[in-house]
């Protein structure tokens, strides 16, 4: 496992030094708006660029195949960069190239000075042309012809060639995924000498939920395949947590103990539960208080007690009183009644009860699971 060093970052939310980091294989960094994740992958950026041997591909959150760099394949396009990781190219003799560069040099001073200008003089001398240059050439000249050669076909309207530009940001980043799917499938080939990391911006973002478990499943198998290829995303969707809730997360917040400065926390550190519980990590991450982590969250903790046994014992250890009723008139806490509501047969009011103190349940119930290790 990658473990680099976050340290205090120049303009950003990462005002103080954090400490050391772990990635897996897929790790995943999901916290709210305004968290600092994009910061915080930045400062992640940053350190694996230090390593020579590394390859980033970025998916940002924004538009990523503007219309500029379509015309001008930027560098920083992840498209681009990932055809060209693709691309194969040698040539094993360019003398040819170099012999017309000579008789530049030589030639066209010469003709130049006919026309007898004043005090003036021409001189081309050029740069030698490495083998690099040129497989770099022709491969920049190959991906723009790439890009400008895929079109979409839209069966609702019968649309034909409709070009990569005009489609929806949803479609283009399924395009980039379909890219790196067929390049991990290639056994990591042009991977062989780098280990190479995916970086994918809100991938939940432009896609309907069926798309997204489909997504998900494109990036894990890249990494379950290819032992040399490592893919990180950053989200704020409940969803896409429930999708990779066995995999490295890690919640991205604003630490008040620490001048509110983007900060991470490894999920497994915080958690109540012994297993992966997607309902749980999206409450660690987003404070999304469902049934679902209620119920689990309760069973876990009663263990082998009978409920009257565990509810005397919550009522005791939190200092909360009975004052709820069950069906057969017994004083409970009001975890409990909230518990037995939810199990059961659901009605309009026990709904309306978990909307109104089921975060307080929770929160209770983690305050016991702390004082009773």
């Amino acid at each position: 496992m990658k473990k680099l060093t976050i340290k205090k970052q120049t303009k950003s939310s990462i005002t103080k030094d954090i400490g050391e980091l772990e990635l897996g294989d897929f790790t995943i960094f999901a916290g709210e708006n305004n968290a600092g994740k994009t910061n915080l992958i930045r400062a992640i950026i940053g350190e694996i660029e230090k390593e020579k041997d590394a390859n980033i591909i970025i998916i940002p959150a924004e538009r990523v195949l503007p219309e500029a760099e379509i015309k001008t394949g930027a560098d920083k396009d992840p498209f681009k960069k990932a055809v060209t990781e693709l691309l194969d190219v040698n040539f094993d003799d360019i003398k040819s190239i170099k012999s017309l560069v000579e008789d530049i040099e030589q030639l066209l001073p010469v003709e130049f000075s006919k026309y007898n200008i004043k005090k003036t003089e021409l001189s081309a001398k050029t740069n030698a042309i490495t083998n690099d240059d040129y497989i770099k050439a022709i491969k920049d000249v190959y991906v723009k012809n790439l890009i400008d050669s895929i079109t979409i076909k839209d069966c609702y309207c019968d649309k034909d060639g409709i070009k990569l530009s005009e489609v929806g940001q949803g479609t283009q980043r399924l395009i980039i995924a379909s890219l790196l799917k067929y390049l991990g499938d290639k056994k990591g080939a042009k991977f062989s000498n780098k280990l190479t990391y995916i970086i994918f911006e809100e991938p939940e973002i432009y896609l309907h939920p069926k798309l997204k478990d489909t997504l998900y499943k494109t990036l894990h198998e890249l990494v379950t395949d290819n032992d040399n290829i490592k893919v990180i995303i950053t989200t704020h969707d409940p969803y896409f947590i429930e999708l990779g809730r066995d995999l490295k997360i890690f919640r991205v917040f604003r630490n008040p103990e620490e001048d509110n400065s983007t900060w991470f926390k490894k999920i497994d550190d915080e958690k109540c539960l012994d297993y992966d519980s997607a309902a749980e990590i999206n409450y660690l991450v987003f404070e999304l208080p469902t049934q679902t982590y209620l119920l689990e969250l309760y069973q876990s903790l009663q263990g082998e007690l009978i409920y009257k046994d565990f509810d005397k014992k919550l009522s005791e250890t939190l200092e909360i009183d009975q004052d709820e009723k069950n069906k057969y008139n017994d004083s409970i806490t009001f975890i409990t009644k909230l518990r037995h509501d939810l199990a059961h047969p659901k009605t309009q009011d026990s709904v309306d009860r978990f909307n109104e103190r089921g975060k307080e349940a929770i929160v209770r119930l983690v305050e016991y699971k702390k004082l009773t290790p």
